[in-house]
Formats: C-alpha cells, structure tokens, sequence
C-alpha cells in the first residue's frame, strides 16, 4: 500500500487518534472476533442522518468486505460464513434541512477507497459484532472505527497502527496473544 492509501485511510478515521490497546495481547483479549483474510471489495455502506443543534447530519459508511482466510478467534460464534463485512467511516456533512449538503463533501470518495484498499490486500480484522445491519447477504458485520481494527499489510513498512511492527510482527504477537 502507497503513501496515497494511506492518507485515504487516515482520513476515513479523522477524529480517531490515539493508541487505545498499548500491546496486541491486550487488542486480542478485548475483542471478540479476530481474524486474517484480504479484501474482497468497498461498497458504499448505509448513511445515518441524525439530528445536531445546527440542523442534520449525514454520516457515511463503507463497507469492506474480507474474505476470511483464518479466523484466529470468534468468542460470540457470529463468523459463519466465508466473508465478514467490516464497517469504516467515510465523514459526516452538514445538511440543509432540505437534505442538501451545506458545503462540498471533503471525504475521501467511494472510488478513493477502493483505491486505497484495492481486492487482494492482506488484512487483520480485531473487532466486535456491530448491533445494526448493513450487509445484503449472511455476513457479519464488524467495527472498524479505530485503526488498531482493521490493520492492513504494508509489506516491510512499520505499521502507523502499532509503532515498531510490521504486519508479519503483529501477526506473530496476535498469535502470541491467543496462546
């Protein structure tokens, strides 16, 4: 993954800083479901508007699907199939209260996504169930909200996520973690 697919995700998180689990162990023993597959595709998940004291809101979701290639725990059973969807913010906007944006969309787009997470890419998924549905078919899906839950593979590169690894090193200290 380039430069590029990593600003496209550090974007998508805007507001999601900080380290939450210090080490993998403790990532592995929060979570219920944790596991390794590679992208399948990046649809366009289900918007949400809420209300705010400035007038509505629209919050944006993708959603990447992960064709599971080894489920390395699944503490509530909900991995039945071959594929789990894993939800990502794509950014909130303002609206009118006619529904019209306030002002041009600054996240990153759908297309910018998928470029950013092409099919094929190595992943690590460390999550849980989220409670409301926007899958179309049996997957289940996973919180991707904060970047320590769906961690992909750099190649060699150290991983902004967990400072100091690579991918293969987190792999091994997940493993660790489950032992």
């Amino acid at each position: 993954m380039g430069s590029e697919g990593t600003d496209v995700l550090g974007r998508l998180r805007e507001g999601v800083h900080g380290i939450a689990w210090r080490t993998p162990r403790r990532l592995v023993a929060d979570q219920p479901v944790v596991l390794v597959g590679v992208i399948e595709r990046v649809a366009a998940g289900p918007d949400r508007v809420t209300a705010a004291w400035h007038g509505p809101v629209r919050h944006r979701t993708v959603l990447v699907r992960v064709s599971v290639l080894q489920v390395l725990k699944d503490g509530e059973g909900v991995v039945h199939g071959p594929a789990v969807d894993v939800s990502l913010p794509r950014g909130t906007e303002a609206l009118r209260l006619d529904g019209t944006p306030l002002r041009e969309d600054p996240h990153p787009t759908l297309a910018e996504v998928r470029t950013a997470l092409p099919a094929g890419l190595r992943v690590l998924v460390a999550s849980r169930p989220e409670r409301r549905h926007g899958t179309t078919d049996a997957a289940v899906l996973l919180d991707g909200r904060h970047p320590q839950k769906l961690v992909v593979d750099r190649g060699g590169c150290e991983l902004p996520e967990w400072p100091g690894r690579r991918f293969a090193d987190l792999l091994t200290d997940v493993r660790r973690g489950l032992r």
